[in-house]
């Protein structure tokens, strides 16, 4: 049976907080970050860990189980952002979206050892760059047993990780695609994962 990952290490970014800082000074930007993070805090499990990351950014640490209900919740944070009115000063508001990353830790379930905290991390920032190349998006990924057998992991995955999702080595999740009308609620699934 499939070993299933013990956790996924998420980075959620805020999209558009310098416009917004820009706009409304730091203090509307800090209300749109207290905000976000009130919004991290009511839906994620009490078991879960929230914590802020530099400037705009949080990471979560999700007691996932699979990478399907990563992707569930990366779902749920970024529609609830997205659609969220935050007031940013006296009678003004604003609205902002994020891009989230996540990875599963341990990134291989079946080689626990093979990456720490730290990969994990790279892994689930290397996903949020992918995410942030449309914005109001999400990306995730977890290694499979084959991937092990790749010495170089973490750098092919920086070069592109294309090739590998499609040679079965990760599995990944992304945001349904908006543009069509996908009712059914399921994640694409590409070739190779699970």
């Amino acid at each position: 049976e499939p070993h299933q990952p013990a956790f996924a290490l998420m980075v959620v970014d805020l999209d558009r907080l310098k416009p917004i800082n820009d706009h409304h000074g730091h203090e509307g930007g800090d209300r749109v970050l207290v905000g976000v993070a009130e919004i991290l805090r009511h839906l994620c499990r009490e078991s879960d860990t929230v914590v802020r990351w530099g400037g705009d950014e949080f990471v979560v640490l999700c007691d996932a189980g699979s990478l399907d209900s990563a992707a569930a919740l990366a779902e749920r944070i970024r529609s609830t952002v997205s659609k969220q009115i935050f007031r940013v000063g006296e009678g003004a508001v604003a609205r902002s979206s994020c891009s989230i990353g996540f990875a599963t830790h341990p990134f291989i379930a079946s080689a626990p050892e093979r990456f720490g905290w730290e990969q994990s991390l790279a892994l689930a920032d290397l996903a949020l760059y992918q995410a942030k190349a449309l914005r109001n998006d999400w990306v995730g990924w977890s290694g499979s047993a084959s991937a092990d057998t790749l010495p170089d992991l973490l750098q092919s995955i920086e070069r592109d990780p294309a090739p590998l999702e499609e040679g079965g080595f990760i599995q990944v999740r992304r945001r349904p695609d908006p543009s069509t009308d996908d009712s059914t609620g399921r994640w694409r699934h590409m070739p190779g994962s699970a």
